[in-house]
């Protein structure tokens, strides 16, 4: 019978060197801090506790196309699209949070 090989913990991660996991760890951190405080801000209802897998088929993973006009690009999305009166309202609250000094 043969062994079975131990997972050491570097094996879950996607680095050996532990400054590269420290790094891409941190990385981890600073989007799950994005996404917490975009729900808290700019999200109302169920929306504000959902879990990540919700929010990007529902306001994340939009249909759009970027269009140039003038020397403005915007961003115009299908408001038959569920999600677009969802990602509509999210963007005015966070344009009405106080800018900071």
């Amino acid at each position: 019978m043969t062994p079975v090989p131990r997972r050491t913990s570097s094996s879950t991660f996607p680095f050996g060197a532990f400054a590269a996991i420290a790094v891409w760890l941190l990385g981890v951190q600073r989007a799950h801090d994005l996404l917490a405080g975009a729900q808290a801000c700019c999200l109302e209802g169920p929306l504000t506790r959902s879990e990540p897998k919700r929010l990007r088929s529902t306001v994340w993973h939009c249909p759009g196309r970027p269009v140039h006009t003038g020397r403005r690009w915007h961003l115009r999305i299908d408001r038959r699209w569920m999600g677009a009166r969802l990602l509509g309202a999210a963007f005015h609250r966070w344009q009405a949070l106080p800018r900071a000094a």
